[in-house]
């Protein structure tokens, strides 16, 4: 399951959403691209789970080295309690907008997620219930996992300059400067 998520400062945008399985990495690929030329989506981090760094027998690469040599940028997220990462999902909704019509199939997954039930002693397990819903809800506690990784990233400042002043200029003023104390 993949998520299409826009990271906007605070604001989490959650554009579309692919599901499949019995697929290979090809697949998803293909489906990235196809969403690349049909959209225009421009892909900045491709946040996987944890066992995208576990390397698989039949190729000897994990998947975070097969998609980095189709040219994304990945970022393998650590393992996590599953129970704080579902926490930790709840706690962004007030943040989080939806794109109502390519998101409806995600939407349902998360209405649908729910815990185990043990009946005979009448109570919910600590563990979700491994079900249809649980991919695309997995594949949202990862989005928002990758976003809290996203917010702790610092964010470059933007250095912009009047029209008229050189680089040269600015060097000068800071030599002549003796206000400034040691740092």
């Amino acid at each position: 399951a993949i998520v299409f998520a826009q990271f906007v400062g605070k604001e989490i945008r959650v554009l579309d959403y692919y599901a499949n399985n019995n697929e290979g990495m090809d697949h998803y690929v293909d489906v990235l691209r196809q969403k690349r030329e049909e959209f225009g989506y421009s892909y900045g981090t491709l946040f996987i789970p944890h066992d995208g760094a576990n390397r698989e027998w039949i190729t000897g690469r994990n998947r975070r080295q097969a998609l980095e040599a189709k040219g994304f940028t990945v970022e393998v997220l650590p393992a996590d309690r599953v129970a704080d990462g579902i926490n930790g999902a709840k706690m962004l909704f007030e943040n989080i907008f939806f794109d109502a019509d390519k998101t409806q199939d995600l939407l349902e997954c998360l209405r649908n997620y729910q815990r185990k039930y043990d009946a005979n002693r009448m109570i919910f397990s600590k563990e979700p219930l491994h079900n249809w819903a649980s991919h695309g809800a997995d594949a949202f506690r990862y989005m928002a996992q990758g976003y809290s990784r996203y917010l702790a990233k610092p964010v470059p400042q933007q250095i912009t300059r009047p029209e008229g002043i050189t680089f040269n200029d600015v060097r000068k003023h800071l030599r002549r400067r003796t206000d400034l104390g040691k740092y």
